[in-house]
């Protein structure tokens, strides 16, 4: 996890699990308000319109829909 803000007690943090599961397990960190989260949000990809990449564009944007 970088920074180390959230285990110098700066506040309140919201980060993936998998950054924090080892200070979770260990009790340096709390979980706070555990049925709040975000909303969705949503991916962009942003290409520039050169032929030769245009299909590898199409097939990442293909696999992330998936």
């Amino acid at each position: 996890m970088q920074p180390r803000l959230p285990s110098w007690r700066v506040g309140v943090h919201y980060l993936p699990v998998s950054e924090v599961a080892d200070e979770l397990r260990s009790g340096q960190l709390s979980e706070v308000l555990p049925d709040w989260a975000l909303p969705d949000l949503g991916v962009y990809a942003v290409w520039p319109d050169l032929v030769p990449q245009k299909k590898l564009a199409c097939r990442l944007i293909d696999h992330l829909r998936e």
